[in-house]
């Protein structure tokens, strides 16, 4: 198992949120509910995210994008020499470490992912209220949970509250960053296109090649 990676923010604060996300997805939720934590004195969020494979750099433009440093990264992904057993107990161990570490005082989690779950457990037992981040109805989260729609009844039961989080402030900051995110021509008209992606499935993973397929067509068109 990876070393976690340890905060070394030394400024003593009187409340430390626990923040965990797991997902691109999540991040484009949470982010701007971190930056106005960080401007509440004596408040600091402590920002918690399990290892990335497929989705690592994604989630670091994200993080850098809204310029939210991470100071834990939980390796808690499956592959052939870790089981789920193992994983949880890992996660487990290491959560509630950094929930006596840090004394934290409240935790935030989003979704319903194997993190998620972890860090609900971990805080539950310590006497940490929790805070579930969900995104709206529209978005159908638990074909992706881990457990599947199992999981939302299990932290749902444990969470002290319920918050739903859109998009709408995160996109806002990459519209109002938008000159310098993208390389764009000169032109009083600037256009962007959002393209929304939920879930890692097969299919939805050649949906997600064919958006960027029709894109490329329609960025190729507009030059000539």
């Amino acid at each position: 198992m990876k070393k976690m990676l340890k905060k070394t923010n030394g400024v003593s604060h009187t409340k430390r949120i626990m923040m965990v996300f797991d997902t691109p997805a999540e991040a484009m939720r949470i982010c701007p509910v971190i930056q106005k934590l960080e401007r509440i004195e004596n408040v600091i969020p402590v920002i918690v995210i399990s290892e990335q494979l497929e989705t690592a750099q994604v989630m670091q433009d994200i993080l850098a994008l809204f310029q939210v440093k991470v100071h834990y990264t939980l390796p808690i992904t499956a592959d052939e020499h870790q089981n789920l057993d193992q994983l949880t107990g890992w996660a487990l161990n290491d959560l509630t470490e950094i929930v006596k570490r840090e004394k934290i005082v409240s935790t935030i989690v989003c979704g319903n992912t194997r993190i998620a779950f972890a860090a609900t457990l971990s805080s539950y037992y310590n006497g940490i209220p929790v805070t579930q981040v969900k995104g709206p109805a529209i978005y159908q989260e638990d074909e992706n949970a881990f457990l599947g729609s199992t999981s939302k009844d299990l932290i749902g039961s444990l969470a002290k509250q319920e918050m739903i989080l859109g998009l709408e402030e995160s996109l806002q900051t990459i519209v109002t960053r938008h000159d310098t995110l993208f390389l764009a021509e000169e032109s009083a008209h600037k256009k962007m296109i959002l393209v929304d992606y939920q879930g890692k499935t097969d299919q939805k993973k050649k949906c997600l090649k064919k958006y960027f397929k029709d894109l490329n067509k329609l960025q190729t068109s507009t030059k000539k």
